[in-house]
């Protein structure tokens, strides 16, 4: 039992570690944004932002600018990548994040970003990876209670955001669980 309390405190103590270096992540990511938009003339990519919150995997807003046909429109996405190192979860999977998060998208009344791409080849980043739209908004920080966004609010505001969870909430919970299945 403590080989196990061991192991589970040497991953906690990770998971608030940077993970990947958003220098190479651009780099690696490059190449394959242009396999993604073969008919672009060119692809700007700038340097991949960490958001201020979450954990259970690598993610990065990304913001690449996609050249066609004389245009350009800037793509704003976020890109999440299976950790190496830690876990948060047992059964870790960027693969069924996918999944339930294209189908609540597709079916459900929660604000749920498309998905644009999942990677199952390990080969750019050690594990698979997933492209998603990126939806406008303030990430809270980890310590939401203590600092940031919910903190800093005036009570009409931190009451709107909470209104709003809720109804993102009710939108998940009126989705069909047999979609699922």
């Amino acid at each position: 039992m403590t080989d196990n309390r061991d192991s589970l405190e040497a991953e906690q103590r990770l998971i608030g570690q940077q993970r990947r270096d958003p220098a190479t992540v651009q780099e690696r990511l490059l190449p394959w944004l242009k396999s993604q938009y073969p008919q672009a003339s060119h692809i700007e990519l700038p340097l991949p932002v960490p958001p201020t919150g979450g954990g259970s995997s690598d993610s990065f807003f990304i913001t690449p600018m996609v050249h066609i046909d004389g245009g350009a429109e800037t793509l704003p996405m976020v890109l999440r990548i299976e950790p190496c190192s830690r876990r948060i979860y047992e059964q870790r999977s960027i693969e069924r994040q996918y999944g339930v998060m294209k189908s609540l998208h597709d079916l459900s009344a929660a604000p749920v970003p498309k998905m644009l791409a999942l990677e199952p080849n390990k080969a750019l980043f050690g594990e698979a990876f997933l492209v998603m739209e990126r939806i406008a908004g303030d990430v809270p920080h980890d310590r939401y209670h203590a600092e940031g966004l919910l903190v800093d609010a005036a009570p009409a505001q931190r009451t709107a955001i909470w209104n709003n969870f809720i109804d993102a909430m009710a939108g998940l919970h009126r989705t069909d669980a047999k979609a699922f299945a």
